[in-house]
């Protein structure tokens, strides 16, 4: 089992209708110590972007690290900087873009787990 995990140590991936997106997968699945929850840092280069969509039967949390996100859940939207967090509840659409100019580094926390 393992408690002490680097981002630098696991695949990054592009998910699916995202642009100018790596992530990596910290907690979750096979991965690490925790089952009820999955963590991911996430970066997204100036004019990326994660198209719209829902979660079914999954919260989740966005804490921004560095950088801005343009954001919209439901039918709120709102341009946030490092240090805000985004509260999505399952189910809730929602996108999020870099409106630039800097690179964008966030956590991603998911509960349940989506893998």
């Amino acid at each position: 089992m393992k408690y002490f995990i680097s981002e630098k140590s696991v695949d990054a991936y592009t998910p699916p209708g995202h642009s100018d997106t790596c992530n990596r997968r910290l907690a979750g699945g096979s991965l690490g110590s925790l089952k009820n929850v999955e963590v991911i840092v996430g970066e997204m280069g100036p004019e990326g972007y994660a198209e719209g969509h829902a979660h079914a039967g999954c919260e989740q949390a966005m804490y921004i690290i560095s950088g801005r996100m343009s954001a919209m859940v439901g039918e709120e939207r709102a341009e946030l900087e490092a240090g805000c967090l985004i509260s999505i509840p399952a189910g809730v659409y929602h996108e999020i873009s870099n409106p630039g100019p800097d690179r964008l580094k966030f956590l991603l926390i998911y509960s349940p787990p989506r893998s």
